[in-house]
């Protein structure tokens, strides 16, 4: 068995338009002589690798601590599209049939209406993708309404370098936070040999 680490680090992770960088202050140092090192962490809850909950775009929907656990475990594929292009349909069919979890290696690509739909369509339970939104930034409510909405999971900002397509087993569960619209996430893919 191989364990594949996805997980982008936080701390260097891209800033989303608007959001405020990552903050790590140590509150207390052992090299300072206290008995113990603490760190207070300051980060929104979408940067580095996260899942989104539903509430993160849908009114009244699930928050994180809420979402089904098997969103995050389970056989996936993972599916190259065409480089830092918007990811189409035709980009998926043939590829993600019989498979409910997907893994989006596209570089900077996020998906179209057309896309997202074709997801829903296919019985697609969780999207996972390597750019830092499943939508443009200028349709970023649209296409999170498609997924989202119908009740698919989404997991964002993976790195996939040197990662092949094909089936692996997907592990990315979220942290625990009551009534939060998202969480980080330690995304792995499992390839048994």
């Amino acid at each position: 068995m191989k364990i594949i680490d996805i997980t982008r680090e936080i701390k260097s992770a891209p800033i989303y338009p608007g959001s405020d960088p990552v903050k790590v202050e140590k509150l207390t140092e052992m090299e300072k002589g206290d008995l113990f090192t603490c760190s207070l962490i300051t980060v929104g809850s979408h940067m580095g690798t996260h899942a989104d909950a539903f509430a993160h775009f849908i009114m009244g929907g699930k928050t994180i601590e809420k979402m089904e656990l098997d969103h995050y475990y389970g056989k996936c594929v993972v599916v190259t599209t065409p480089e830092d292009m918007p990811v189409y349909k035709k980009d998926l069919e043939g590829k993600i049939e019989g498979y409910e979890r997907i893994v989006l290696h596209t570089g900077k690509g996020y998906l179209t209406k057309e896309a997202a739909q074709y997801l829903v369509e296919a019985g697609v339970k969780t999207v996972v993708t390597d750019y830092w939104s499943i939508a443009p930034l200028d349709n970023e409510k649209e296409i999170h309404e498609i997924i989202l909405g119908n009740g698919v999971a989404a997991v964002e900002s993976v790195v996939l370098d040197g990662v092949e397509d094909g089936e692996y087993i997907l592990s990315a569960f979220p942290i625990k936070i009551e009534g939060c619209d998202g969480g980080f996430v330690r995304a792995v893919l499992i390839k048994e040999k």
